[in-house]
């Protein structure tokens, strides 16, 4: 076994439909990185059937080509084709002049035949019905004498080469014209029919009402449009309530392809919607207007509340003339049509396991300055899915500042589509990125290490490395908000100094130009990475004060019980209570048992006097500033683990 050689780092490939018979037909040309070359889909404006493919394509007729056979084929039944030609350019001749596609993969095996270069395709059925939807939603002309437009769609316009492609996916989609969105709706014509009607229905309201957009800020405006709609307000609920719990808004590379785009479009079957026609009723239907929102809280943002919840929740914030009607008897004769109070209603009674995203999307559009500190944007990533877990991490790095103060942070978080750059390593490079940037940045990758959960990741990670595809720990968190505070008062407070090490080595890497990505990528189990901090013991954790309290305990640290920890229940007899250079709290320590030492991070912790202290209060922390002082004992260098 010692002797069989180690598989080749080669890239990770898409999670795409089998395509090794087109790529037995037809090679890619290699991609100018320098000139920052796209492949381009030539893609007829006018409908392809069997009948007409050679006047779009003559070209795939002079050679035995799949298209030349397939028109030839004597019992071929007329049909409509999806059929493009690949075109290879640099992005900045073509600016504006291409249309980008977002789609949600789905399953790779749900997959449709397509002709790409005169050759039979094997694309997503999602990919396959955008390109369709493009096409329909389509004039005659495209306002000149070409009958072809130019689309980017990532299945085809990629051979593979992900880490070159993703370090500038941003420039790919904030450069084309329009970026549509494709969401996968079921192929049901009668519902179509309806949602369509509705939908003309109301965009003939508002492109005819020059303030109606705004008045839809509030319940009159609501009890206008339901007015308006009449019956076809089911319809126009339905329709907004299946756009929300499209899969399409969980994927994590959308959020970076809507949010750079200039000019979005989505596709609900035919109907083409601007943002502008679709987010008022995105941002209504998600509880985002005034007298229609949730209730803002950190219970009720983390956590879907129950139907019951839900119900008391809105019928505090809905007027009481536009409460719930009373059930009718069921004898009574039905009503088609929508009553405003229950039109009004309607728009209350959301999903909330959809709404929190979208909500994300729709302020986040809001509010886009072309660039996000990247702090905030590994706040948010846990939220979104990706078949590679790695996605979670480069498909936000993109949307960060590229000039401002975090440049030299982002030269360490190079997309690495590798084998060898597996995705506990990406996190260790990520933490170390923070810790070696500068205070402020440390502070923040410890604090998420010890407040986000410990998902898959964190049975291959050191302690102090934070898993960002996992949510924040809510007890965690409520320890902090509520007895911890801000920052802790009176301690000592100096910059830290990061070093790097393996157990099984026992070399360190010293200085601030390091190479990150270098280091590890020799590493084959991170698991195994140290951290040298300089930390201040101040006391052991002697006995506890008290039982657990939900999920917090306290524990005596002086022989004269004059002071005490707080910290949560994971905390045990004997851990030690150490203050980390660059940290702004304090932090329980474990020795860590196994041979070679060091210490795993526990939680966070509050060095309190107990005297006066209640039970279910903020513990008072030491007004003595010497009584406080004379705990530290100076710093020293330890291991985290």
């Amino acid at each position: 076994m010692d002797n069989e050689e180690e598989p080749p780092q080669a890239e990770v490939k898409f999670s795409t439909p089998e395509n090794s018979y087109w790529l037995s037909k037809h090679q890619y040309n290699e991609l100018n990185v320098a000139e920052r070359e796209i492949r381009l889909l030539k893609v007829p404006i006018a409908l392809v059937l069997t009948s007409n493919l050679r006047d779009f394509f003559p070209q795939w007729m002079a050679t035995e080509t799949d298209a030349k056979q397939h028109v030839n084929e004597i019992n071929t039944v007329p049909r409509s084709i999806v059929a493009c030609e690949i075109i290879q350019c640099p992005i900045d001749a073509v600016q504006d002049q291409y249309y980008a596609i977002s789609y949600c993969a789905g399953d790779a095996k749900r997959t449709k035949w397509i002709l790409v270069n005169g050759y039979w395709f094997n694309c997503f059925e999602s990919l396959e019905r955008a390109f369709r939807q493009v096409r329909a939603s389509w004039p005659d002309g495209n306002g000149d004498s070409d009958p072809f437009i130019y689309v980017w769609a990532d299945q085809i316009s990629n051979e593979q080469e992900k880490s070159h492609q993703v370090a500038f996916m941003r420039d790919i989609y904030h450069r084309a014209k329009h970026v549509y969105v494709s969401l996968n709706f079921p192929d049901e014509q009668s519902r179509f029919s309806s949602s369509e009607i509705a939908y003309k229905k109301f965009l003939d309201y508002i492109h005819n009402n020059d303030d109606v957009k705004y008045n839809l800020l509030n319940p009159a405006g609501f009890r206008e449009l339901a007015i308006h709609m009449g019956a076809d307000g089911h319809s126009l609920k339905s329709l907004i309530t299946e756009i929300i719990s499209q899969p399409w808004w969980t994927r994590s590379w959308v959020f970076q392809e809507f949010l750079v785009a200039s000019r979005v479009y989505f596709f609900i079957w035919h109907i083409r919607l601007s943002w502008w026609e679709l987010s008022p009723l995105l941002k209504a239907r998600c509880g985002m207007y005034e007298d229609l929102s949730v209730p803002s809280g950190s219970d009720r943002d983390c956590e879907p509340p129950s139907r019951r919840t839900k119900t008391s929740m809105f019928r505090k914030f809905i007027p009481e003339k536009l409460s719930k009607p009373p059930r009718k008897p069921k004898d009574s004769p039905s009503n088609s049509s929508m009553t405003p109070e229950k039109f009004l209603w309607s728009w209350a009674d959301i999903s909330h396991s959809h709404i929190s995203r979208v909500k994300h999307f729709v302020e986040s559009k809001e509010h886009w300055s072309c660039s996000i500190s990247v702090r905030n944007l590994m706040e948010n990533c846990h939220t979104f899915s990706a078949t590679d877990p790695r996605d979670r991490i480069y498909a936000f790095a993109g949307l960060a500042q590229t000039d401002g103060p975090e440049e030299g942070l982002l030269r360490w978080l190079v997309p690495d589509y590798s084998v060898s750059n597996t995705m506990p390593k990406l996190l260790c490079n990520l933490a170390l990125t923070f810790f070696k940037f500068n205070t402020e940045h440390f502070r923040f990758a410890l604090d998420a290490a010890v407040l986000r959960k410990r998902g898959e990741n964190g049975r291959f990670n050191p302690s102090w490395v934070a898993d960002w595809t996992q949510a924040i720990d809510s007890d965690m968190l409520e320890l902090r908000s509520k007895f911890l505070g801000g920052v802790t008062e009176g301690r000592m407070d100096n910059d830290p100094m990061v070093l790097l090490m393996h157990e099984n080595s026992k070399s360190s890497v010293t200085g601030i130009d390091w190479d990150i990505p270098e280091q590890l990528r020799a590493i084959s189990d991170p698991s195994g990475l140290r951290l040298r901090v300089e930390a201040s013991f101040i006391a052991t954790l002697r006995q506890r004060k008290n039982d657990s309290f939900k999920f917090w305990c306290d524990f005596w640290v002086t022989e004269d019980a004059r002071l005490a920890v707080r910290s949560h229940e994971t905390a045990k007899v004997n851990d030690t209570l150490w203050s980390i250079c660059g940290s702004q709290r304090f932090h329980v320590l474990r020795t860590a048992a196994r041979t070679g030492g060091g210490y795993t991070i526990v939680a966070e912790a509050a060095l309190f006097v107990p005297a006066a202290e209640q039970l279910d209060k903020k513990p008072r922390q030491p007004t003595d500033s010497n009584q406080f002082q004379v705990l530290l004992r100076g710093f020293q260098t330890i291991e985290l683990i």
